[in-house]
């Protein structure tokens, strides 16, 4: 749907930058009907120091601007433990607002159940809590994305995260796919429940970090997968009861990743990542973006497009314009610091626009979405000035940009 022109009239006030003297990142980003920008992550976080974090007295945030910037509310979710918000999705109109994240404490009247557990929290328009569940197990979930279906469910993706006891490796990733389903008349009073979990088992790390879901409840997820051997971008179809589908993989060596999975505004899936081999017509550095369209049906790639630059690209997220253009944004690896990128390409795959912006540090782009006024926003974290005349106030601090795509 097109923007009004009024809505994209209104001039963007400027880039925004939000920390704390510890850790804060943005990992997931939405845009409502009316053009308001949806964000959230964690602050306050400790990173460094464990092989799962954040950890600490880290918050879960989800905060909600207008179109031209400007905060709106926000809301907090903090125990004892830590917590962070991975994704959001927004009901129809973005009346409600589903996020997802972790914890090592407990929510509400729940027990954690070892040393991260899942949640999802549903708020209003307003930001106002509605209803919140939490489930785990003893291993640490590492929930990435989720996706809502006609019937409101919700779909999540991720992986059970290195499970460390004192100096022990008790067990590699393992990658999961979750449902969760409303609750009828007379259920639990949590508003959802477990529909189903299931879980790959393999040899080697395993892990889901795209998920999709087409009308007919048909789930669709991308990530990295340990069968036999940790290696190569791989992406599934499950049916909406849990029954695999098929798989294809996209590469088979094991540095490659498909970290992005998603369906067009014309219902056509695809798929995005990063490889070190040759999969496009040409080989641009060290690691390339690639994006491929598959067909829904049976997993087989009706075109790739590989693009980049002399040095590596790690693409991590994914979305689409109203035209149904795709926009793949992510993290460059040249030199000694790491810069953040975005790139456009038409439905069938060629290269139309770029962007790129660094610092003197580190910088890493985890969400990306389109307004109906074709703007691309990125959100993400920078340990440097990414935005011009915007210090630095911390270890890690989080962003949000309009590029000039």
């Amino acid at each position: 749907m097109e923007g009004s022109p009024s809505l994209c009239a209104r001039s963007w006030q400027g880039d925004i930058l939000t920390g704390t003297a510890r850790s804060d990142e943005l990992l997931a980003i939405a845009i409502d009907e009316q053009g308001q920008i949806l964000v959230a992550g964690y602050e306050n976080g400790t990173t460094g120091v464990a092989n799962v974090e954040p950890v600490g007295d880290a918050q879960g945030v989800v905060r909600k601007y207008s179109a031209r910037g400007q905060l709106l509310w926000e809301h907090r979710i903090d125990t004892a433990g830590a917590e962070t918000v991975e994704d959001l999705v927004l009901g129809r109109g973005g009346a409600d607002i589903h996020v997802l994240g972790r914890t090592t404490g407990a929510l509400g009247s729940f027990t954690n159940q070892g040393q991260f557990d899942v949640f999802v929290r549903t708020l209003d328009a307003h930001g106002k809590e509605q209803q919140t569940f939490q489930m785990g197990d003893e291993r640490p979930q590492h929930p990435t994305k989720m996706a809502l279906d006609a019937t409101g469910a919700l779909t999540i993706a991720g992986y059970d995260d290195l499970y460390v006891i004192g100096n022990y490796v008790a067990a590699f990733e393992d990658a999961f796919v979750l449902r969760l389903a409303p609750d009828a008349a007379g259920g639990t009073g949590q508003g959802l429940h477990e529909d189903w979990w299931y879980r790959y088992q393999t040899e080697g790390p395993d892990l889901l970090l795209g998920a999709a879901v087409d009308p007919a409840g048909t789930i669709f997820v991308a990530g990295i997968h340990g069968d036999p051997t940790p290696g190569g971008a791989r992406v599934r179809m499950v049916g909406n009861d849990g029954t695999p589908g098929w798989t294809h993989d996209v590469s088979p060596i094991r540095d490659d990743v498909a970290y992005s999975v998603a369906l067009s505004p014309a219902g056509d899936l695809y798929v995005s990542g990063a490889t070190f081999l040759q999969l496009g017509d040409q080989q641009f550095g060290n690691q390339d973006m690639f994006v491929a369209k598959l067909d829904k049906d049976t997993g087989d790639v009706a075109w790739i497009a590989q693009e980049g630059w002399e040095d590596s690209e790690f693409p991590t997220a994914m979305t689409f314009d109203a035209e149904g253009n795709v926009y793949v944004a992510g993290t460059t690896f040249g030199g000694e610091d790491m810069g953040i990128f975005a790139m456009k390409l038409s439905p069938s795959g060629a290269l139309l626009d770029t962007w790129r912006r660094d610092s003197a540090q580190d910088e890493e782009i985890w969400g990306a979405a389109v307004d109906a006024c074709g703007r691309l926003f990125v959100v993400g974290y920078t340990q440097g000035e990414l935005i011009p005349g915007t210090p630095n106030l911390g270890k890690r601090d989080a962003f949000l940009i309009k590029t000039d795509l």
